[in-house]
């Protein structure tokens, strides 16, 4: 590989507050490849690593199922990455995550790379099912080529 993509620029994204019990989706803008690229101007090619769910004001709660975190095109909500539904304690297999607590998911699906020529990604953030609750800062960590 070239230096270029072994030496990726990471970036976070920080999402302060977000309501599990509710949902929320927010646009990403994707940074553009600079002057000495092969496609000046365009949106860089990326890949998600992963998110830290921190500084947990409610504790996840989710009766039939948890909440996750997505990263997508806008019109598939998962094609970039998916946490799974994860964050709650209600149901076997899924995370405790209580007031105090962290986490940092690993994609759990095909994790392939954002493609370049992206103006923008949508990251999704979805409600537990079943008396949800939940309040954390998000943390998303992208390495950009």
């Amino acid at each position: 590989m070239s230096e270029f993509y072994d030496n990726p620029n990471v970036l976070s994204y920080h999402f302060a507050v977000i309501d599990f019990g509710a949902g929320d989706e927010r646009l990403i803008a994707v940074p553009l490849d600079g002057p000495d690229s092969a496609s000046p101007g365009v949106g860089k090619r990326g890949r998600v690593l992963g998110c830290l769910i921190h500084n947990v004001a409610e504790a996840f709660e989710g009766t039939t199922s948890g909440g996750g975190v997505q990263v997508g095109d806008g019109s598939d909500a998962d094609v970039y990455y998916d946490s799974g539904l994860v964050l709650d304690d209600d149901t076997a297999g899924n995370l405790d995550i209580d007031v105090g607590s962290s986490a940092y998911l690993l994609d759990d699906g095909a994790q392939i790379d954002i493609p370049g020529g992206r103006t923008d990604i949508t990251v999704t953030f979805n409600v537990a099912v079943g008396s949800p609750t939940g309040q954390a800062d998000v943390e998303l960590f992208i390495a950009w080529y």
